[in-house]
């Protein structure tokens, strides 16, 4: 993507988000596209909050699917037998919000 996105002149910097010098930048726009869930909150959501101006707009999207609930309860008990620590993917998160996510 760097490469593409440096051929139609593009800046790229690549680094680690928590790690990334801002160097006293702030920006309008903030995308976070299928990553959010690899950053660490503490760090970031102090970062963003600082990089975005006065009004800015932090973008996060992703893809998800949605399964049927004959699915879903064949998945629970798997899960729940196997690493109930982990949350079931497949269910409707606009049915029950983002759990566990930090800016909900």
């Amino acid at each position: 993507m760097a490469r593409i996105a440096r051929g139609h002149g593009v800046a790229v910097e690549i680094a680690r988000f928590e790690d990334w010098n801002d160097r006293g930048r702030r920006f309008g726009l903030i995308t976070c596209g299928q990553s959010w869930q690899w950053l660490d909150p503490t760090i970031c959501i102090p970062k963003i909050a600082g990089l975005l101006r006065p009004g800015g707009t932090l973008a996060r999207f992703w893809n998800y699917h949605v399964f049927d609930d004959s699915v879903l309860v064949e998945l629970d008990a798997i899960y729940d037998r196997l690493a109930p620590e982990l949350e079931v993917p497949g269910h409707d998160p606009s049915v029950a919000g983002e759990p566990g996510d930090p800016l909900a």
